[in-house]
């Protein structure tokens, strides 16, 4: 990861049957968790997925400190999307370490309205919360207010 010489390539991309592959020799995902972290890992791990599947069965447009998971309920025709905030503000203090300087993890103190669209790519019948209250729709976007650290929106088909 330095700027000063040349090591070798960010990303490796290659085909295999009708499959392809992205490698990437770094650990982006571990750089963000720690000491090193920048938005840079986490849009370098989106953009790699949107490249390997160009056009998703929907897509999540939600603040950077909103983490999601998807599973699906085949037997019960739905499919559950989990939105995951940590609210937090920016760190601030430094401490002198190693070679570096190392970024403490900030606190969580309350947490904040954020607003979490849902674009689905077919129609579906309704969409819910997990506490039974029914979703704003607009066509096949799904629109979530919400304060809750973890929230659970139920798309039924």
């Amino acid at each position: 990861m330095s700027a000063g010489k040349k090591i070798g390539p960010a990303v490796i991309v290659n085909k295999f049957g009708e499959g392809e592959v992205v490698y990437v020799p770094a650990l982006p995902d571990a750089a963000f968790a720690e000491e090193y972290r920048m938005p840079e890992h986490r849009n370098l791990i989106r953009n790699l997925v949107r490249h390997l599947n160009p056009e998703p069965k929907f897509s999540i447009t939600a603040p950077l400190n909103v983490e999601t998971v998807t599973t699906y309920d085949d037997d019960k025709h739905r499919t559950l999307v989990h939105l995951m905030a940590f609210n937090a503000p920016a760190p601030s203090a430094i401490g002198k370490f190693g070679e570096g300087r190392k970024v403490y993890p900030p606190l969580m103190e309350e947490a904040l309205q954020y607003t979490a669209q849902i674009q689905l790519s077919k129609p579906f019948k309704r969409a819910i919360l997990a506490d039974g209250r029914v979703l704003p729709v607009d066509g096949e976007r799904i629109i979530l207010s919400t304060s809750e650290i973890h929230e659970i929106v139920i798309i039924e088909h």
